[in-house]
């Protein structure tokens, strides 16, 4: 299934982000790394370059150590990969296996 099916909310919150989801994942998703790397690519601004700390838990609540949790604006879904995109540009690409990359694509 596409990733654009499964938005949860309007692409309007996250701008070109799960177009640079989409295509990463198009072009080589055989590792969460390979999806990072090529969503950096596409962005050329740093993303997940730059990682944040906290986590992402199995319902899309991101949390980092003394900020207030945060929900998703918009969750994509393709291949095995999840995105997440929350309010302050701040991205997470989860996999099927729990790993995690959460940076800034703003």
């Amino acid at each position: 299934m596409k990733a654009q099916e499964h938005v949860k909310h309007g692409f309007e919150y996250a701008g070109v982000i799960p177009m640079f989801f989409m295509d990463a994942v198009a072009k080589d998703s055989e590792s969460i790394q390979t999806v990072a790397d090529t969503m950096d690519a596409i962005y050329q601004f740093g993303g997940f370059r730059y990682p944040f700390g906290g986590t992402v838990d199995s319902e899309g609540l991101y949390q980092s150590e003394g900020d207030d949790p945060l929900r998703p604006l918009v969750t994509c879904k393709d291949s095995g990969y999840t995105l997440y995109v929350y309010p302050y540009s701040i991205t997470a690409l989860v996999d099927s296996e729990g790993n995690q990359k959460i940076g800034r694509f703003d």
